[in-house]
Formats: structure tokens, sequence, C-alpha cells
């Protein structure tokens, strides 16, 4: 028996001791059993390095894959390159439901991957951002329509404003049964300082956007807000450990890939749809599988200083995964790379110099069969000194694998 705390801390029944018991567990079963009412103060610590015993488990009993969509807009007649129409929205969640997959929740994947909860064989995510208003009125009817549930992402400064949701709204969502989560509290890039910014300055808009933003969410929404997204998908190591510290079960990215029980939860991928994602186009999506990928280098997420001449990612030799063909994109271009199947090393040349921004690759791989692999990753070339380190996430070790990639601006 456990007690738990409004600010989401377990102690001990007197006379229990918990020994033995990953906190990560006890946290995890207590989420799923709580129901709406109660589990918006249990507070979901992240994973970082996962115990052996949960590793075990989650390979016993989670999906291999999991792929997660991002939508927008849901409007009749608005020409915007992240406006889907209700009718290709239709179609969509038509597709998905004639094709036997599940909507499930963030909450259900971190809880599969964590302790190892079964879950259906063929699963999606279906996540909105912005709370925009068109989300409620023309999205969560189709979504209700086909039986699916969705993650709605808002950001706080401007709820209730023209085109937005409300509060009200919101809360009405997470009454059907969606989930709210938080998209900071102004939309801003968080992964770099702004120029009129010194560290302080920087530490506290961070925890503006990224801690505040959530326990405002909460308490406006009623609802529980386990879950992030990083507006822009622009992040780094030093976002993601403040993430991870608040802590939010689970972020999303805008990465184009699918999501694996070796993904870290506070970097999973999606993709975003767009006019001219077809029916076709989403089934490609739906089908691609992750390339397993052993390193890259600049790693994910890193903050780089020096001089970076080749981007390097190693996947297992072609005796343990064939491809017949490999090709590399930097920042969302075809460039050209080579491969060595004996090594596993494919290696792209970088145009240098290259200035202080945040950058992009994936690596697209198919096999003799013709199936789809990819992989992408972000990094962020700084001048000769790195961005101030945030107090609160200074002593929070940065996840080791996968940051992945940055999407094109907008919302």
């Amino acid at each position: 028996m456990v007690t738990i705390r409004k600010n989401g801390t377990l102690l001990p029944a007197p006379g229990v001791r918990l020994r033995g018991v990953p906190r990560m567990a006890v946290l995890s079963v207590v989420a799923l059993l709580s129901g709406a009412a109660c589990t918006r103060d249990v507070a979901l610590a992240p994973i970082v390095r996962r115990p052996a015993a949960l590793l075990t488990a989650a390979s016993n009993g989670a999906p291999a894959r999991l792929p997660i969509l991002a939508y927008h807009r849901v409007m009749p007649g608005l020409d915007n390159h992240m406006n889907v129409s209700p009718a290709l929205f239709r179609q969509h969640m038509q597709y998905l439901h004639t094709n036997h997959y599940k909507t499930i929740t963030l909450d259900e994947w971190h809880t599969a991957v964590c302790c190892g909860t079964p879950l259906p064989e063929k699963i999606v995510v279906i996540t909105f951002d912005d709370a925009w208003r068109d989300q409620y009125e023309q999205a969560a009817p189709i979504l209700e329509e086909f039986g699916m549930r969705a993650t709605f992402f808002a950001y706080t400064s401007v709820i209730g404003t023209p085109d937005y949701m409300t509060w009200n709204q919101l809360r009405d969502l997470a009454q059907r049964g969606h989930a709210i989560g938080c998209h900071s509290a102004t939309h801003s890039d968080l992964a770099r300082p702004f120029g009129h910014e010194d560290a302080a300055a920087y530490t506290r808009r961070l925890t503006r956007e990224i801690n505040e933003a959530q326990r405002l969410t909460a308490d406006c929404a009623a609802a529980p807000v386990h879950h992030f997204c990083y507006p822009y998908g622009y992040y780094n190591t030093t976002v993601v450990a403040q993430v991870s510290a608040v802590p939010y079960a689970t972020a999303v990215t805008v990465n184009p890939m699918i999501n694996t029980r070796a993904t870290p939860l506070h970097q999973l991928g999606r993709f975003i749809i767009a006019p001219w994602t077809k029916v076709a186009d989403l089934e490609a999506m739906l089908m691609m599988r992750a390339l397993p990928v052993m390193a890259a280098s600049p790693r994910d997420g890193a903050i780089m200083t020096g001089a970076i001449t080749n981007l390097i990612v190693r996947v297992p030799p072609g005796t343990v995964l064939p491809l017949a063909r490999v090709r590399m994109k930097w920042n969302w271009r075809w460039t050209d790379s080579t491969y060595d199947p004996v090594r596993g090393v494919i290696v792209c040349a970088v145009p240098a110099p290259l200035k202080p921004n945040l950058y992009t690759a994936q690596v697209h791989a198919w096999d003799a069969h013709s199936n789809h692999y990819a992989y992408a990753w972000l990094f962020q070339k700084n001048a000769s000194v790195s961005p101030p380190v945030p107090a609160a996430a200074a002593t929070v070790p940065a996840p080791r694998r996968k940051l992945v990639l940055l999407s094109s601006p907008g919302r």
C-alpha cells in the first residue's frame, strides 16, 4: 500500500517498505487504476534508464511499433499547408477503422513500454496541435463517429481567443474520453535563448513554458496533463532533460518515423498530416518500419560547437539487416551519401562551414521486398560557447538515444 501526495510523490504506508519495487512500475499501475477523477494528482515519472526487469516485460507485452499522427487544422475551404479538410479527415479515420487500427492514448503506450501491458497488434495514436477551435467543432465528432480517441496539445496563451478552443471545450473533450496535453505557454522556440536573454532569463522562460504551463493546463482543463509537445519540434538535450524532470510521462516531436520500445519516451516521432496526405500516403506512413540505428554522429540532440564535416550513421551489418538501397536527406532534401553494407556505415558529407542553427537528417532504406525503413535525428550547431543550462535540468541525466528530427517551421 502506498500514499499518493498531491505533488505526485509516493510514500509507503506505515510499516510498509517498497524494497525492490521500481518506482516507475508503481506509478504506472496507479495511473491505470486511479481513473480520470484521481489521475490528475498522480505525476508519472519519466523513464531515462529502464530497469532490466521492465525491459524484459515490455519486450514480451508491448507492440513492436507505434505510428503517431499529427494533425493541426481541420477546416473546410481553408488554404493552409497545415489544414486537412473534414472530408479528407473522415477518409483517414474510415481507413483506420476499416483496417482495424485501434487508437490508444500515450498513457497506454507509456505503461506498455514500462510495465509490459499488452496492447492490440495494430495501434495508432492521433494527436492535434495548438487547440484550434475547428478541432473541437469538426474533428472531434468525426473521431467519435468511428470510436477514435485523440490527444489535444494546447498552448495556454491562446486559449479562449478567436479561432482557438476555450477551457470549457478542452474540459468537454477530456470528459468525452480524449486526452489533453501541454504544448507550452506561448509556442516559443525552447532550444535557444532569445537574443536578449541571459542564462537566468532563459531558465525562467523554460520554467514558464514547460513547468508552469503544465500546471495551468491541468487546472483549467480539469484533466491530467502527462504529455508534452515540443513547439515547432525544436529541442535539444537540455530541453528534454527539463521536460523529463517535470515530470511528463512522454513528449512528442514532429519526426516522420515509427516508434518502437527502444524509442525514448520523451522523443516520440510523429507524422505531420498535410492537405496532400491522401489515404495512400497515410497507408505508406503506417506501414513504414523503424531503421535500427546503433549510433549517429553528431549524436541525437547534441549541441555542437566544433567543426562538423560528416553525418555518420551505423546500422547492423548487412547480414543482420540486408538493405537493398539507402538514401539520406539533409535538411529535408535528398543528398549524396555512401553505404558500406559490410561495416553497416552510412556517411553523408556536410556542407561546411555550418552556421549556428538547428539541423536535421534522415536515413531512408529499403530491403529486397521494398519494405521502407526510416530514422531521423536533430543536432544543434552553436557558436563557440554552449547555451546556458537551466539549473532544473542540469542534474538530470540526458537520454542516451534518439532525439530525432526537426520539423519544418509551423504550428
